[in-house]
């Protein structure tokens, strides 16, 4: 289990999406956005992050194949990518 299976269980309710239509705040985004993405992610699929970044084009997506949902941002390289993405 790579994170709370609850945390994933509350985004499955099918109200939570009938109620909103949360990529209409997604692509109004008009800045650039860095979306890092654990390979092993059991709360965000692979497709789902492709679809961000088809849907807003500001979005920059940088894929993390051996972690889980969040990468833990411990080695050089994973610093390196969040920090050129910070440079003026």
């Amino acid at each position: 289990m790579l994170c709370d299976p609850m945390i994933a269980k509350a985004f499955t309710a099918p109200w939570f999406y009938s109620c909103l239509d949360l990529w209409r705040y997604w692509e109004d985004i008009d800045v650039p956005i860095l979306v890092l993405h654990g390979g092993k992610s059991d709360l965000l699929s692979r497709d789902l992050t492709t679809e961000m970044r088809r849907r807003n084009l500001m979005a920059s997506l940088v894929r993390f194949d051996d972690h889980g949902h969040v990468p833990p941002l411990m080695d050089r390289e994973q610093v390196a990518i969040v920090a050129a993405f910070l440079q003026p």
